[in-house]
């Protein structure tokens, strides 16, 4: 899709913060006022909505989209004034109703691809697109993983789960994609609310990682701490850099820093 990079953060398993992961590299990436950024907010929980934009969003969202409708007429501009080069399309509780609406239409899986490539000039104009999905691996998450230029994979420190998640989501993912012909975009792995103090729990996490080698082949070197500075930053509506600017040598900041530099090395950004 031309120099536009599609991406999401994604795993089966909730609450491992890929909202939240998605947010706070958009808000890094749009630090660079030369990129337009896209947020698409897909979940039906539509916590994205609400950090960055409101919590009572009533107009258009992606369930519009089955009534034709523009790309240009369903993205809020600048709904966070901090950074106003990142756009929205937006979520609601009416996304509930978006699988039952799709599931009867032709070549269903594609339908998000086919209003994508109707929108070309529109949503080319953004250098990167980041959506994120409910915690499942249905309709809706297929519509996106076939539009993906990578998916990145998140585990959660100590969350056995999450694991699980991740490699059921592989093995789901690199059937369907073979059969629409679609390269593989699992790019990589990454480890959040990682926790240095080793406990029980953690031994176990450690040696259940082990048996997933596939997944220990496509992991980060770098990972996201558990702090209560990222959940802040948020709730600001700022980055990570910005909300820490005077304590410039904060880990969490280092952190996030250094995954999205080599997520660029990677060519996932």
């Amino acid at each position: 899709m031309a120099d536009t990079k599609l991406l999401t953060y994604f795993n089966i398993k909730g609450g491992i913060y890929k909202t939240t992961t998605s947010i706070m590299t958009a808000y890094e990436l749009a630090k660079d006022k030369d990129k337009k950024i896209l947020l698409w907010d897909l979940d039906v929980q539509a916590n994205l909505t609400q950090y960055v934009y409101k919590v009572n969003h009533d107009r258009m969202t992606t369930l519009d989209i089955l009534k034709d409708v523009d790309a240009k007429d369903v993205i809020i501009k600048a709904p966070n004034a901090n950074y106003a080069n990142i756009d929205l399309i937006a979520s609601d509780i009416q996304m509930a109703r978006f699988e039952q609406e799709l599931s009867p239409l032709p070549a269903r899986e594609k339908f998000l691809y086919r209003w994508y490539m109707e929108n070309f000039n529109t949503l080319n104009e953004y250098d990167y697109i980041i959506c994120d999905l409910s915690p499942r691996y249905d309709l809706t998450a297929k519509n996106i993983l076939l539009l993906a230029d990578s998916v990145v994979i998140l585990v959660q420190d100590k969350n056995v789960s999450s694991l699980r998640g991740a490699d059921l989501f592989k093995q789901l993912w690199d059937v369907d994609r073979t059969y629409f012909d679609k390269e593989d975009n699992i790019k990589n792995i990454m480890l959040v609310g990682f926790e240095k103090k080793k406990t029980q729990v953690s031994e176990a996490f450690d040696s259940y990682l082990e048996s997933f080698e596939d997944l220990r082949s496509m992991m980060l070197n770098t990972y996201i701490r558990k702090n209560e500075f990222v959940e802040k930053a948020l709730l600001k509506k700022l980055s990570l850099t910005d909300f820490l600017k005077d304590t410039k040598d904060h880990f969490s900041r280092q952190e996030f820093t250094a995954m999205l530099e080599e997520l660029k090395e990677k060519g996932v950004l």
